[in-house]
């Protein structure tokens, strides 16, 4: 029964790991595509105000290139992070590991002394592999990609 505690413990410590990150890259993903949103939009009503405005359109025109150099940079932070792409792949391994988890305390439960903490690990082994190998053909796809 040690085998399966310390076993349980590992899904526990995985589970919170990949809910953490997983809202970690989902807040980062959001806070950049509305920042990219609100420059974007900043930029369009400067440049419109620039046009009707003859004294303040030199600063205008500058303020919209900034705003859009900005956008632009933040666009590629995106592109490179990818954290659109880590929320999805770290919430299917979250919803694995869950599931995972759900099986082996409902066969604890129904008190079944077959279940076999070697077959769990090799599990989540796979999870863990499968979520890794993922990654890598995205990293490999684009040639970018956060490195953990």
């Amino acid at each position: 029964m040690a085998k399966l505690d310390q076993l349980r413990e590992e899904l526990d410590s995985l589970i919170t790991q990949f809910a953490d990150e997983s809202e970690r890259h989902k807040r980062l993903y959001r806070g950049l595509r509305y920042t990219t949103l609100i420059l974007t939009g900043t930029a369009t009503a400067l440049a419109s105000i620039a046009l009707t405005s003859g004294s303040a359109a030199k600063s205008l025109n500058v303020a919209v290139v900034i705003a859009t150099v900005l956008s632009s940079a933040i666009t590629a932070v995106e592109a490179i992070r990818k954290p659109a792409e880590l929320w999805i792949l770290e919430r299917s391994t979250l919803h694995a590991l869950s599931d995972l988890k759900r099986g082996v305390n409902y066969r604890i439960a129904d008190g079944e002394s077959k279940l076999d903490p070697d077959v769990v690990f090799e599990q989540v082994e796979e999870i863990l592999n499968s979520a890794q190998q993922d990654w890598v053909r995205k990293v490999r796809h684009t040639g970018e990609g956060e490195r953990r």
